[in-house]
């Protein structure tokens, strides 16, 4: 029998990678957060760019801008208290910080602020009138943003609540199934959101997640998490899917794995772990296609807090989100310099990755042409997301 030829044996590894419902994802690091190693800092993400504000000891916040791969230092958090482990989330392009811890354990706010970035101005709005709160989970859907449970500074919270930034009211809502927990981490995917972990009374950590339906206002039991139980983990949604991981539990054990959950089957399955040590604690948003991951804190030994941060970007994979309708080919392939993109579709962005899942090249708002003249011979992966989609196809690099 022939032995296959080492082009082919490559194209078979490709294919093995690719194939079922898998997604291949790379973490790549960024500049280290400029306001110092922390944790319990807010972030979020306006207009593609990053924002980080707060954590342990801190009120300031940075905005980092991918397109110059470069940090800004931004207008001090309003109210003029540090803010630890607060409730942050985005409605209509401003972003809300609520609570927090600002000096010890017990030392908390129930302290609105809202963040204009346009003006780069915090303004106060309407104080928490769950009274004073840290370590909350948050999300927001639609014009309305969520927040639930939480440490009052003596006990854990189970209540619920909606904030209407039109009118500046708050409004409790049932308490949720989630209960009594703190570091409970939340996801938004196709306007419904999902809440999992987190260490119920305060000690007890769970591995449960529910589903919310803000149409309904009713909460739905999935199935659990199957990686092991934790609290102070991470949670960001992306291409329509949810991520969850990191965390720690018993304040002894550090997580790096990282999950992917799909609301479709109720499933989950483990993707590539982040390469952040201190993943408690830690700080994630994500536009839709990238996410960024960092700060937190690890215990080795003793608490020792970063200022470590990360991207992850998502290609499309093959099987499950590939759309074959889109009438899309590259050629020539096998190519020598110039790679060109056939379609009548308005292009988005471009990822291209190597044989290894390392990501060589990511474009948002590219042409039709890519110069591949400085790749290394061997086969791409090449995700094309354009206005009706995406599609992902392989080439060749003599």
């Amino acid at each position: 029998m022939t032995k296959p030829t080492t082009l082919l044996r490559t194209f078979i590894l490709l294919t093995a990678l690719f194939i079922g419902n898998y997604t291949y994802a790379q973490w790549s690091s960024i500049p280290l957060y400029p306001g110092g190693a922390v944790d319990g800092a807010g972030s979020f993400i306006i207009n593609g760019k990053l924002y980080i504000a707060g954590g342990i000891g801190s009120q300031k916040m940075y905005m980092y801008d991918p397109a110059s791969n470069m940090w800004t230092s931004k207008a001090d958090i309003g109210g003029g208290l540090n803010r630890a482990w607060p409730a942050t989330f985005v409605v209509n392009g401003k972003a809300y910080i609520m609570g927090g811890s600002y000096n010890t354990a017990s030392d908390l706010t129930d302290d609105m602020q809202e963040y204009d970035p346009i003006n780069d101005k915090w303004t106060s709005k309407a104080k928490f009138p769950g009274g004073k709160r840290d370590g909350m989970y948050a999300f927001a859907i639609g014009n309305i943003g969520y927040v639930g449970a939480g440490f009052n500074g003596s006990t854990v919270d189970g209540d619920f609540w909606k904030y209407e930034p039109s009118s500046d009211t708050w409004t409790q809502l049932a308490n949720s199934p989630v209960g009594s927990v703190i570091f409970a981490s939340a996801f938004v995917v196709n306007g419904k959101a999902y809440v999992t972990s987190g260490a119920a009374g305060g000690s007890n950590e769970v591995k449960t997640v529910y589903e919310y339906d803000p149409s309904t206002d009713t909460w739905t039991k999935k199935g659990d998490f199957p990686g092991a139980t934790r609290q102070a983990g991470f949670a960001f949604a992306s291409s329509g899917e949810g991520f969850f991981g990191g965390g720690m539990s018993n304040y002894t054990t550090i997580y790096q794995d990282v999950w992917k959950y799909n609301p479709t089957d109720d499933s989950w399955n483990k993707v590539q772990d982040i390469p952040l040590n201190s993943a408690a604690w830690s700080t994630a948003a994500s536009d839709g296609t990238t996410a960024y991951v960092g700060t937190g804190a690890d215990f080795a030994p003793g608490l020792v807090f970063s200022d470590s941060m990360y991207k992850y970007n998502i290609p499309v994979s093959v099987s499950s989100t590939s759309n074959s309708n889109i009438k899309l080919s590259v050629y020539p392939n096998p190519v020598s310099d110039m790679l060109y993109i056939n379609t009548k579709e308005d292009i988005k962005r471009i990822t291209i990755m190597d044989i290894t899942g390392k990501e060589v090249l990511d474009i948002q708002s590219p042409n039709n042409s890519i110069d591949v003249d400085a790749f290394n011979s061997g086969i791409y992966l090449i995700a094309v997301q354009t206005a009706s989609g995406s599609k992902t196809l392989h080439f060749t690099k003599e």
